[in-house]
Formats: structure tokens, sequence, C-alpha cells
């Protein structure tokens, strides 16, 4: 909107030059108009926000201020808050994340086929995985932590290992019946996955406590990761292999004999042989 009265600007100037009004001299950017006169070309004003705590609300408030602005484009309205920097970056974390999910899960299900050369397991390896994942995003958003998103794809790595250990064992089990698979597979790699999560929870554990946001919130993505994988892999995965997969998995994987060298170093397991 174009004021062209000269006394509305004379009457700006003057009261601007007083003590208490000149503050708001910082809010308007003067120019010239074709003819040469003094104008105000732009200026400023400042809103107040509350309640904008958390990185959901920041998001909605930028999102809700830009759509006021375009309500009005002959304004040529501008909103601005060093917030934005950020939240700009909240609003492309979901579709990046799904997009680089995606990737890591299809790599996942390659790796599956390369490393047990058996469909339908390295099948319910992938199905597991991304389970597992979906479980990490459905509790990160329930904490209502945003942010936590970049860490994600982190948790895949830790989402697959349970999953392929039980997988493998499971195929390369010598027993006939699926019940009797499972049994093997856990009895040999059970306590061992599970070693291996309580040591990692462990290791990470000091970090629960750290004032810094992005750390605690890789915390709680390698807790849940961790948590919700060693699920899978002792429960859920061994359920779903007896019921699916039968007769189609096997893997000969028979051990070589062993030498000399063998015998001398591990005398007792031989001796039981016997």
């Amino acid at each position: 909107m174009k004021i062209i009265d000269g006394a509305f600007y004379s009457m700006l100037r003057h009261w601007l030059a007083s003590k208490h009004n000149n503050p708001w001299a910082e809010d308007l950017y003067w120019g010239e108009d074709e003819e040469g006169n003094s104008t105000v070309k732009s200026f400023r004003f400042i809103i107040g926000m509350r309640d904008i705590s958390s990185t959901q609300e920041q998001t909605d408030a930028t999102l809700t201020f830009r759509e006021v602005a375009d309500r009005w484009p002959e304004y040529n309205i501008t909103t601005f808050m060093p917030l934005w920097l950020f939240t700009d970056q909240f609003t492309i974390i979901v579709p990046n994340t799904v997009q680089n999910i995606i990737i890591a899960l299809a790599c996942m299900v390659l790796i599956a086929f390369l490393l047990i050369p058996q469909p339908m397991c390295a099948f319910w390896v992938a199905l597991a995985c991304g389970s597992i994942d979906f479980g990490v995003v459905g509790y990160m958003t329930l904490w209502g932590d945003a942010i936590s998103m970049i860490t994600i794809i982190m948790s895949i790595g830790f989402s697959v290992d349970y999953s392929a250990h039980i997988t493998y064992g499971y195929v390369v089990s010598k027993e006939a019946l699926p019940r009797d698979k499972v049994r093997d597979a856990l009895s040999a790699l059970g306590w061992p996955l599970c070693q291996g999560a309580i040591s990692t929870i462990i290791a990470v554990a000091v970090l629960a406590d750290v004032p810094a946001y992005m750390i605690v919130t890789f915390f709680k993505t390698v807790l849940l990761a961790i948590s919700i994988g060693l699920l899978h892999g002792l429960v859920f995965l061994p359920v779903l292999l007896s019921m699916f997969v039968r007769g189609c998995c096997f893997m000969d994987v028979s051990p070589p004999s062993p030498n000399v060298e063998e015998k001398v170093c591990f005398p007792r397991f031989h001796n039981n042989e016997r």
C-alpha cells in the first residue's frame, strides 16, 4: 500500500524523532519514489509467540505464519525468525527419512539374499527389519521427537543383527521339524544375542544424562532399536519362521574334518566325539 501524503511522512519523522518513539525507527526502511520524495518502502512488526516448545509446535507456527502471509501476495509479506532455519529442516526430515529407509532396506534385502540364499528366509529378515524401524519411529513420535528421525537410518544397522543371526541359525540347523530348528537356533544364539544387546545398552546408557538434545536422542534411538530388535529376533521371527518356512530352508554347512592341529589344541572335545 503506497502513501503519497507528504504531511503523513513529515509527522511520522517528527514522531520517530522523539525519545520514546525512536526505537521504532529501526523497523522502517526509507527510500524515494519516482518523484524523489522520501517514502517508507517497507516496514516490519514483531509478533510474540508462546507454547512452542516442541518441534512440532514450532513447525506448525512456521507453516501458519507463511500461510497467512500468502493470503495477501500484493503486500509482499515475508515472515522471519532465526528458528525458521531449523523448522525448515523439520519439514523435509520425513520425506528424506522415508527415502533413506527404503534405500537402506533394499540394501539389507540384497545382502540377506547373498548371505542367506533362501528367498523366504531373506524375505522375513527384511520384513523384521522394517517392523523394527516402524516400531522405533512410532515410539519416537510418541515421545514427540521429530529431529530424532535423522538417527533412524542408524537403527537399521542394529535391527538387522538379531534377525539375521537367528535366521541363519534356523537355516543351517540339521533338525527336520521347524519347531526343532527354532529350538536349535535359539539354544545356540539366544544367549549371545542377549549379551550383545545388554552390553550395547550399558555402553550407551552414560549418554542418557548428557545435557545435549541430540546425544539424548541418539541414546533413545539406540535403546529402542536394540530392545525392539531383540524382541523380534527372539520372539516374533522364530514364530514366523516356524509357521511359514517349512522344509524349504536348508543350507548344508558340513564342517571340515578336524586336522592334527585342532586335535592337539582341543583334545577334550575330540575325545568326547569318540
